[in-house]
């Protein structure tokens, strides 16, 4: 179980050697690209592969709401903000495709923690519980 409350939950998955990875993905984890070494070290298994892959992104904070200082704006590209808004699953995206994960392996959740008032929102409530994604194999 990954817990999380703006941050983007992200399972990957291989079916061919039944392992799948649950990631807590913020933006200091999205920044160090930990997507990407997460599929580097599944793939070092000798039958893993890229096309096989399957890639869950659960809701959290969108761009909608993800409002960030000018100081850490510099620090991404260009692309990935709107103003001062930071765009984590335009960036998740990209990562995914810099590893051969093509669109059709991709499910995003639409909804915004931070829009959503049912789910748990750090940038809106401040301290706050946390949902979770959960992963079992049967």
């Amino acid at each position: 179980m990954v817990m999380v409350a703006d941050c983007n939950p992200v399972l990957v998955y291989e079916p061919k050697i039944r392992t799948f990875a649950l990631i807590h993905a913020g933006r200091c984890g999205v920044q160090k690209r930990i997507l990407s070494k997460t599929i580097k070290h599944i793939l070092k298994h000798p039958q893993a592969k890229a096309q096989n892959m399957l890639i869950f992104i659960g809701p959290s904070i969108r761009k909608c709401c993800y409002e960030i200082g000018k100081d850490l704006a510099a620090t991404f590209p260009e692309k990935y903000l709107a103003n001062n808004n930071l765009d984590l699953i335009k960036m998740l995206q990209d990562e995914l495709s810099s590893q051969q994960i093509k669109p059709h392996q991709i499910e995003i959740s639409p909804v915004c923690s931070c829009c959503q008032n049912n789910l748990f929102s750090y940038r809106r409530e401040g301290i706050t519980g946390r949902f979770g994604l959960i992963g079992a194999l049967r």
